[in-house]
């Protein structure tokens, strides 16, 4: 896979992954829970990530 290609994946996915978080931080106001905490906590590292690895591919 092009470079291109892979930054516009990673692009999709960081767009998911801040889409889900939304919708479980509207969730979590209304009625909390730790699994939701939870879930809110992997889709944060998983945004980091994505955004690390979109940089590091720009820079490429």
């Amino acid at each position: 896979m092009d470079a291109e290609r892979r930054i516009a994946v990673i692009r999709n996915r960081l767009e998911q992954v801040d889409r889900e978080r939304a919708r479980l931080e509207a969730r979590r106001a209304q009625e909390s829970s730790g699994m939701t905490d939870y879930l809110i906590d992997l889709l944060a590292a998983a945004g980091k990530r994505l955004t690390r690895e979109l940089e590091e591919l720009r820079q490429a």
